[in-house]
């Protein structure tokens, strides 16, 4: 879900004061602020405040430059007789647009009118609700008036005015302002999933490329990021009075991959995840991610943060260069501040925080370098972290050795003690439960049964094999002893399985693949073209066969005429991270880079290694095909992931 931006961005954010102090936008900013604070000079104090609020941080803020914008608008805007058509030309559109060569500045835009509509809109919105009579004013000042929540386009439409007005349309006997703080939130999720039950996320390859566009355009998106989905969740609450923001973490400890969410703030300490891909209010991943950092998009400057100490750096993800994110990782797990004495750092003054992120390391945090110290604060327990410096090509060096932050706060060097070697068996290059649904579509084979038969309705069957255990995740081979001779053979799913198989092959007396007519239930999941009953014997492991119905579901082959079966081979529906058969790994440890231990072809489901430094941190590479990789420990005999 990582976002690719332009690396320009946030560029010229350092320039911004030199370059925005001009006697056109000092004008200009002073007109505008001067035209605004006297219209609410008679006004109350919160009013004031928020009139300073808004332009103590409105000279810092711009949003990206292009034309490309305009056209996504218009698209989003026009008719189509479906989404698809919708999304084909969103796809066209992406694959010529135009790249980003400038910014806005968002007081070279916004009119007097704008500002005054906007701020009057959110302020009566506001005290209408129950919770604004026990907040604080400062969570109103960061979390519902800003006319914007990150860097999307502005198009001087009243996004807060329109979102407020379409919730009503559609929810006219619900006055939301009656509620709790914490009913409103409640209510908003579960009618926020159901206004956005189509909205697919795209990320990676498959993502839109879109420019960013404004909260009215993307409120008519019918797919995107889940940055996007994120921000419209968190304007449609702030419409609603709610205080509302977006969360971000660059990476998780233990997964290759960011992740975006929307945050209804409930006071200065507290935040409710909102993401509308789950169904629970307060879920926005899997139990198994692991949190390394979080940041808070705000519209307010945070002089505290990495741009203001050290400028835009085209070397690093763009979340560095961002002037307004703001630290919350505190809010989401335990934490630790990691306190490194580092190696010989040169002129380095910038020290930066890393966890894996396949194939590389992937920074997520910094700290000054001081007497060849640097201290990290708040880093999110059960993780491994790297302490390095980062040159101005991108390139990362370690500034000492990699260290694992334990889930009670203690740290251990993860030196390796090439004095000291042992023996490791290996059985995967991925973590087996690091996805539920891996070992759930595992068990779903127990009590399946593979059958032979001469009548196609399967009334003779004659069963071969029954799975009354645990198999593996790798081919599983069955010898059979029944010499007897069958046209029809097939597997048969236990109950609650929807039929869910990988592969299931039959071999003949001469231990040739036995070959027919695919038959079976003849269904699958949502209609889902890709999981029919034919991807059980269709030779790739990653496909599987996933009926609509949970119970009764059969595949099998009519091999024309009769012959007997000498042995099975079945593979559960799983992620092939398990050690293959046949496939060729490497195994690496850390020692300020990756260092190769040999190559093996492996011959069972399992390795052996026995030249492995003690105390070292590993990766199992499977030269022969995939990318899911982490890194690991070896402790108790057993690989423990990070």
């Amino acid at each position: 879900m990582r976002s690719i931006y332009h690396l320009f961005i946030y560029l010229i954010f350092l320039s911004a004061c030199q370059h925005k102090t001009g006697s056109n936008f000092q004008e200009r900013s002073d007109s505008l602020y001067q035209t605004f604070n006297n219209e609410f000079t008679l006004a109350d104090t919160m009013s004031k405040r928020s009139v300073g609020f808004i332009f103590d941080n409105l000279q810092y803020h711009s949003f990206p430059a292009s034309p490309d914008v305009y056209s996504f608008t218009s698209m989003l805007e026009g008719k189509y007789a479906d989404k698809t058509t919708l999304l084909n030309k969103i796809d066209s559109v992406s694959a010529s647009r135009n790249v980003i060569t400038s910014r806005r500045y968002d007081v070279d835009i916004i009119t007097h009118d704008y500002l005054s509509r906007f701020v009057r809109s959110s302020l009566d919105t506001y005290r209408k609700t129950q919770w604004s009579k026990s907040l604080p004013s400062e969570i109103y000042y960061k979390y519902v008036l800003p006319y914007r929540i990150g860097d999307e386009a502005i198009d001087m439409k009243k996004w807060n005015r329109a979102l407020h007005d379409s919730f009503y349309l559609y929810n006219k006997d619900h006055d939301i302002t009656k509620d709790s703080l914490q009913n409103a939130v409640r209510f908003m999720h579960t009618w926020l999933r159901k206004r956005y039950k189509d909205f697919k996320i795209r990320f990676g390859s498959s993502g839109l490329r879109m420019p960013n566009l404004s909260l009215s355009a993307l409120e008519k998106l019918p797919e995107g990021s889940c940055k996007e989905l994120a921000l419209i969740t968190a304007a449609f609450l702030r419409s609603l009075g709610i205080p509302a923001s977006v969360d971000y973490t660059p990476n998780y400890a233990n997964l290759s991959s960011d992740h975006t969410w929307a945050v209804a703030v409930m006071d200065n300490s507290h935040a409710i995840p909102i993401d509308l891909q789950n169904d629970t209010l307060g879920k926005f991943k899997l139990p198994g991610y692991i949190i390394s950092k979080v940041y808070r998009y705000n519209y307010q400057v945070n002089k505290e943060n990495h741009f203001w100490y050290r400028g835009a750096c085209t070397f690093l993800p763009d979340f560095f260069n961002n002037p307004f994110f703001e630290d919350v990782t505190e809010q989401y797990t335990a934490t630790t501040d990691l306190k490194f004495s580092l190696f010989d750092n040169g002129k380095n003054k910038t020290a930066y925080l890393a966890v894996f992120s396949y194939p590389n390391w992937y920074p997520v945090d910094w700290a000054k370098v001081e007497a060849q110290k640097a201290q990290f604060k708040k880093a999110g327990r059960n993780g491994v972290y790297l302490p390095v410096f980062i040159k101005d090509d991108g390139q990362l060096q370690p500034a000492q050795h990699a260290i694992c932050l334990d889930k009670s706060g203690v740290i251990h060097s993860l030196a390796p003690d090439p004095d000291h070697k042992r023996k490791v068996k290996l059985y995967r290059k991925y973590p087996a439960d690091f996805r539920s649904s891996n070992t759930k579509y595992i068990h779903r084979t127990i009590g399946g049964r593979f059958q032979a038969a001469n009548r196609s309705d399967f009334k003779d069957a004659v069963t071969l094999h029954t799975i009354n255990y645990d198999p593996l995740d790798t081919f599983n081979i069955v010898p059979i002893n029944d010499t007897k001779q069958y046209r029809y053979l097939r597997y048969y799913s236990p109950k609650d399985s929807y039929g869910n198989i990988a592969e299931v092959q039959f071999y003949g007396d001469r231990r040739e693949l036995l070959k027919g007519t695919v038959l079976g239930t003849d269904s699958s999941y949502l209609n889902n073209p890709g999981t029919t009953r034919y991807a059980a014997v269709d030779g790739n492991p990653l496909t599987y066969f996933d009926s609509k119905f949970a119970d009764n579901s059969w595949v099998g082959i009519d091999l024309g005429e009769k012959r007997s079966v000498s042995e099975i081979r079945f593979l559960t529906r799983n992620d092939m991270n398990g050690v293959q058969k046949g496939d060729q790994y490497e195994l690496f440890y850390w020692n300020n880079k990756w260092v190769s231990l040999g190559k093996q072809l492996a011959a069972n489901n399992y390795l052996y290694f026995d030249n492995v430094p003690a105390n070292a941190l590993l990766w199992l590479r499977n030269l022969s095909g995939g990318i899911e990789e982490r890194i690991f420990t070896y402790e108790n005999d057993k690989q423990v992931w990070w």
